[in-house]
């Protein structure tokens, strides 16, 4: 059996810790489902790789950071199967923290960031409240592991904890990873979190089945974020209902769903609509195209960016109608060009305007996710204000 040229390098590495027991661990594949058996479980697909080829890849572990992998780390890895690579990589968690969690190791953490999947990133975040209180290398280690990873999901968890965690030193070290990432892909630290909120399940839509097996609902969000049940017929719902015996089992899968999808959403609500006020108090502006794809018509944030007000720079204020056309002062649809420079409408600088789209608001029955129009604003929101006139 042919081994992958990136692990038939010569084995000048650290030595492993002695708490790692490879024949325990279960078998590395390569793609074409053979590797040679080193001793761990298998699936039957194929034999794992020899235990020379095993001790070789964790040899390039020792030989890589979270920010700096040997350059033999990437090709082996694509030689190998993802998912035996993710379970090797659990496993050989799982026998450091039998070991103790040695705390200067980290071999195994080095294992999950680079040799996981995307199922990784939960596994990491899990580890934040039980380590978030242990030494600052250890809080520095929990973040460079999410920044390692770098999926949207990965950072989208790295913002969550750069905005809630209890511990400071966390916090803190979130924000900076997040904007050297953002100062990386050339994007301001808010472009970059547009950019890392998920579809939570959500369609194009921005609608989510729950399958109860014979009933079906759907679940939106309104412009708060929050959950919103219907039937298949429309008809709004408290709630979830209580499931018929014939549903019992479904209806358990799709409850449990539901109470991680209101969990997830009730983050990114408070960092979204925060995100947006912010947003409209310091003048950020997005091309029109951006706007679409991060706002109007995400699956989680649409309905919040259609419930507010916006403005093109040197033309016309609107909203989104209910046809997905654009409305201005007037309520006639306007046309606007998909490179036009846009920014949330502040009512500081166009009193008279923002009572004319309140009265529409009230109109159309739109309350806002928060104050735009009816906003009473002080000295500290009048200074971050952008200076500019409504043009329309």
């Amino acid at each position: 059996m042919l081994l992958p040229e990136a692990l038939e390098f010569p084995a000048a590495t650290k030595t492993l810790p002695s708490w790692v027991v490879l024949p325990a661990l279960p078998a590395i594949l390569l793609r074409d489902g053979d590797g040679g058996g080193h001793g761990g479980d298998d699936d039957g697909g194929g034999r794992g790789l020899p235990e020379i080829a095993v001790r070789r890849l964790l040899g390039l572990l020792t030989l890589s950071t979270f920010v700096d992998q040997h350059p033999a780390l990437p090709p082996a890895r694509a030689a190998c199967d993802p998912a035996s690579l993710a379970a090797f990589s659990w496993a050989l968690y799982e026998q450091w923290r039998a070991a103790g969690s040695p705390p200067d190791d980290k071999h195994a953490m080095l294992a999950l960031t680079l040799l996981g999947d995307e199922s990784a990133v939960s596994a990491v975040a899990a580890l934040f409240p039980e380590w978030s209180y242990g030494t600052a290398a250890r809080v520095s280690t929990e973040v460079e592991m999410l920044g390692a990873i770098g999926t949207d999901v990965a950072l989208s968890r790295l913002q969550h904890f750069a905005r809630t965690a209890e511990h400071k030193g966390l916090r803190r070290q979130a924000r900076e990873k997040l904007h050297e990432i953002a100062r990386r892909r050339e994007l301001s630290d808010a472009e970059l979190a547009d950019r890392l909120v998920p579809d939570l399940g959500l369609d194009a839509r921005g609608r989510r089945v729950f399958d109860y097996g014979p009933r079906q609902f759907v679940v939106t969000l309104d412009q708060f974020l929050r959950p919103v049940v219907s039937d298949t017929t429309g008809r709004r719902l408290p709630g979830l209902p209580r499931p018929r015996v014939a549903e019992a089992a479904a209806a358990a899968v799709a409850r449990e769903e539901f109470a991680a999808f209101k969990k997830e959403a009730r983050v990114f609500a408070v960092e979204r609509l925060r995100a947006l006020e912010d947003a409209m108090l310091g003048g950020r502006i997005w091309t029109l195209t951006d706007l679409r794809a991060l706002v109007l018509d995400h699956p989680v944030v649409r309905s919040a960016g259609r419930a507010l007000v916006w403005q093109v720079m040197g033309g016309p204020s609107f909203r989104v109608a209910e046809d997905h056309s654009y409305a201005d002062i007037r309520d006639e649809t306007v046309t606007l060009s998909p490179d036009a420079r846009v920014r949330l409408f502040h009512q500081a600088f166009a009193e008279k305007k923002s009572a004319i789209w309140a009265g529409i608001f009230t109109d159309y029955e739109i309350i806002q996710p928060f104050p735009q129009l009816s906003r009473t604003f002080d000295c500290l929101d009048l200074a971050s204000a952008p200076s500019y006139l409504d043009a329309s």
